[in-house]
């Protein structure tokens, strides 16, 4: 007899993004480790490619607060092992202290939705607090760690460090925290845990408590907790911004404005502090201090480059796009299928689409590029776009700013060479001004320049450089000599100084003319290029919108009546529907430009009649639900929030798995946007009144919905008692 030996068939490694899971301990890492195991024993296979099995599994977590690679090695069969990994590459063992910052890392990465935007590949997601007492449990962890937030910190915040310290209260986490508690309506949690329950050397974060009364409106406990940390912290840049806040809210804008421009020139200040600031520059127009905040800000490297983001805008996509079912082989956790649908929805051409709204580069903004946009928008629609680049080019310097200091020089040439041919372009500064005026729609917005009057008399309020002249006029020599001769004083030696006074003069024109002469524009800065680059995504913008405006007008005329005191013809879904040869995807993503630009009243449109040409074709829309979903919370349009969510609670419940807990276990646990529009429901008009709402005449399924009100008053979210 003879022994047969196979082969042993190669190893392949296959990853995937978790996020979510508890790595409060080896334990917890294993019981991961379990699950996947259980999974590939009872995993069906296809019978001709064979059966496949583990071998080994490492999962690799990484702590934020002290920078090292947490690493679980699995032998399989065997035990697990972990350790800490330094940048070195040298291994550490892991101890309490390290676990702990482990699991606040975890849990921080899940509530800010990492790997979504954008979306990783091969990404699984798991609720990071599924029980009720694990908010109490992270905020507890993070807070025993508050001498290590200042560790945690993004490129921006980095950069800042160089200025100055940046404590816990000026945080990444702390900013995370806050958004927390105001994204699902946990205020008097907030005000518990940050003030209530707070140790003496941590006082400085009850900004976030005088924050969170703030936005429910209890404006005398939050002027009686920021004053009592003004006493304590005078010069902490978060505490003295919250302040303006809340004075802002209580009336009292002189104090706002003192302490918001007191904040901004701290070390520490950041750029919510000046996107804040420059907000309350903006209700009390002062929009010209409003951009020069804004233009202070200092905002992370983008991924990519303008140019690469501006050719990304312009790419194709030219593979099919199958929405992810419970039928197929990826994994189906709700908020990866959500995530990926809306991208699919955005992303994946129809027939007929719109280039120019495909091609739009403020898609691609970063979510600081967002808030700083937001706040242009505000003052683009309170004074117009022509009156917005008149502020921007009184502001920064501008093209015919450095044409004017150009042609200053040239004038100062013609003088001191008396005789000479003139300079090519004689009158230039103003064909080359009205070159730029032609070609801006082509070169983009960056180019545009106010008005050749306003620029004049920009241009003659500042004060020209000492020693320079402007035109040849006796008083502007008699100026310009005054100012030679005191700055030769000051750079003159005493001994210089008693020569005779002709010999002095000579001395000093001959030390003036050897001087490099300064380019100067007054108190004007450089505008930076992402400010710059906003601005073009907001021509961009205009220009899109315009043809929308065009296109309505034409509507407008075809349905109007011919009688005289006719009321306006307000156009609605099903008018746009039935005149409208666009696709679904344009409607989508004008959607989203009216949101951007704040129109909320074009955007709830476009997404309406999105969704209704998405039913006309029968595919589910399901990014246009999810616009809707916030829109519609945030206006206190309760029942047709309530719809919206109903929708996408459906789509997940369709194309996911069934939740694991005993109040979801029929159906999908509740994604973010369904949680976050309800809640804001409730902590506006109470439980009573969205439940009943509810128990109207509306077909939605009202088990699923009460589930997640069960949800609130657990939670206890604001309005819950109520």
């Amino acid at each position: 007899s003879h022994a047969l030996f196979l082969p042993r068939p190669p190893l392949q490694g296959y990853y995937h993004f978790i996020r979510g899971i508890d790595l409060s301990s080896a334990a917890s890492i294993s019981a991961y480790v379990a699950r996947l195991v259980n999974a590939n024993m009872s995993s069906t296979a296809n019978s001709m490619a064979g059966t496949w099995y583990l071998t080994s599994i490492t999962i690799r977590a990484y702590n934020a607060f002290s920078k090292l690679d947490v690493v679980a090695s699995a032998k399989l069969p065997g035990g697990m092992t972990v350790h800490a990994v330094t940048p070195t590459g040298d291994e550490q063992e892991m101890t309490p202290a390290l676990w702990q910052e482990t699991y606040v890392s975890g849990v921080a990465r899940a509530l800010s939705a990492a790997g979504e935007a954008p979306l990783y590949p091969c990404l699984k997601t798991f609720p990071p607090m599924p029980h009720s007492d694990d908010e109490a449990r992270f905020v507890e962890a993070a807070l025993a760690l508050v001498n290590k937030w200042p560790a945690v910190q993004s490129p921006g915040e980095a950069a800042r460090t160089e200025l100055g310290p940046v404590g816990a209260a000026g945080s990444a986490m702390a900013s995370l925290l806050t958004k927390y508690f105001q994204k699902y309506s946990r205020y008097e949690q907030a005000v518990q845990f940050f003030y209530e329950k707070l140790d003496q050397d941590m006082q400085e974060l009850g900004y976030i408590a005088a924050l969170a009364l703030k936005d429910i409106d209890r404006l005398d406990r939050a002027r009686q907790i920021i004053d009592k940390l003004l006493r304590k912290f005078p010069n902490s840049c978060r505490v003295v911004m919250t302040s303006a806040l809340i004075a802002m809210a209580e009336d009292d804008v002189d104090r706002a404005l003192t302490e918001g421009f007191r904040a901004c020139d701290m070390p520490t200040a950041d750029n919510t502090t000046r996107t804040c600031t420059a907000l309350l520059c903006v209700q009390e127009k002062q929009f010209s201090e409003a951009i020069k905040l804004l233009n202070d800000c200092d905002l992370e490297p983008p991924p990519l480059d303008h140019f690469l983001r501006k050719l990304i805008s312009k790419s194709r996509r030219i593979t099919s796009s199958v929405p992810t079912g419970s039928s197929g082989s990826d994994s189906t956790d709700a908020i990866r299928v959500l995530a990926k649908r809306c991208k699919e929805e955005r992303t994946n051409p129809s027939s007929g689409f719109d280039e120019m709204l495909a091609e739009l580069p403020a898609r691609l903004m970063a979510e600081s590029e967002r808030d700083i946009y937001a706040v242009l928008v505000e003052i683009l629609n309170i004074v117009g776009w022509d009156e917005l680049l008149s502020i921007r080019g009184s502001s920064f310097v501008m093209e015919s700013d450095a044409q004017a200091q150009s042609d200053l020089q040239d004038d100062d040439d013609q003088d001191e060479d008396e005789g000479s041919t003139p300079t090519k372009g004689g009158s230039g500064g103003n064909g080359k001004e009205g070159i730029s005026q032609k070609s801006a729609q082509v070169e983009g917005i960056s180019r545009l320049s106010v008005a050749e009057d306003a620029m004049d008399g920009a241009a003659g309020s500042s004060k020209a450089p000492a020693g320079k002249k402007e035109a040849p006029s006796n008083e502007k020599d008699d100026d310009a000599d005054g100012e030679d001769a005191a700055a030769t004083e000051e750079d003159t030696p005493a001994s210089e100084a008693e020569t005779p006074a002709a010999e002095a003069e000579v001395e000093a024109a001959a030390k003036t003319a050897s001087k490099p002469r300064p380019r100067r524009f007054g108190a004007k800065k450089l505008c930076k290029p992402w400010l710059d680059f906003l601005v073009t995504n907001m021509y961009e913008d205009l220009r899109t919108m315009a043809v929308w405006l065009a296109e309505d007008d034409q509507m407008t005329q075809k349905h109007s009546s011919e009688t005289e005191n006719a009321p306006p013809v307000v156009l609605t879904a099903q008018d746009v529907l039935n005149d409208t040869r666009r696709s679904a995807v344009d409607w989508l993503r004008r959607g989203d430009l009216a949101s951007r630009l704040k129109r909320t009243d074009r955007a709830m449109l476009a997404y309406e009649v999105c969704i209704k040409l998405s039913e006309k074709s029968k595919i589910p829309c399901v990014a246009a639900w999810v616009s809707l979903c916030d829109l519609y919370s945030r206006h206190g349009m309760v029942e047709e929030a309530i719809i919206a969510t109903d929708y996408v609670w459906s789509f997940m419940d369709a194309n996911c798995d069934t939740g694991s807990s005993e109040r979801h276990a029929r159906y999908t646990l509740p994604v973010p946007p369904v949680e976050e529009a309800i809640y804001r429901l409730v902590s506006q008009f109470g439980l009573k009144k969205v439940r009943s709402v509810l128990n109207s005449d509306l077909s939605v399924a009202k088990p699923r919905l009460f589930s997640l009100l069960l949800d609130a008053v657990e939670s206890q979210t604001f309005g819950f008692s109520r």
